[in-house]
């Protein structure tokens, strides 16, 4: 599974999230996970709500009608009250601006890394010697 970047601050003084009970909480972080590992970032192909309060492994009680499971059911339709998700007519569950969020506030690495790969181009840019010439040619 591939890393995404998760705002600690955020998670704990967003409105939306302080509002959530523990089982919507552990099922939008399902889906934040699952968001991260697709070859487009912040979509859950062909999900259902099913499959994500069971990834969560939350304890279904069959003698308690008001148990973990049973209050995770629904968590969808509040993430989209919420505008959280989206959901498309292929089931797939797009978080909203996942793709915006991993792209903002780089790390040291990735600063200092954009920053060498811009200087490089430049570099090349100014620098009349660095076409690349074929030594064959005569």
């Amino acid at each position: 599974m591939k890393w995404f970047k998760f705002y600690g601050q955020d998670w704990l003084t967003d409105v939306k999230i302080m509002r959530m009970g523990i089982e919507d909480r552990l099922c939008f972080l399902t889906l934040l996970c699952l968001a991260s590992n697709d070859d487009r970032p912040g979509m859950i192909r062909g999900c259902d709500e099913e499959t994500i309060i069971k990834l969560t492994h939350l304890y279904e009680d069959p003698m308690d009608d008001d148990n973990e499971v049973s209050r995770a059911g629904g968590c969808f339709k509040r993430f989209r009250d919420n505008k959280m998700i989206t959901l498309d007519r292929y089931h797939n569950v797009i978080i909203t601006n996942f793709t915006k969020r991993q792209e903002k506030n780089l790390s040291g690495y990735e600063r200092v890394k954009k920053c060498r790969e811009k200087k490089k181009g430049l570099e090349m840019a100014n620098n009349p010697f660095s076409v690349i010439t074929n030594d064959n040619d005569q």
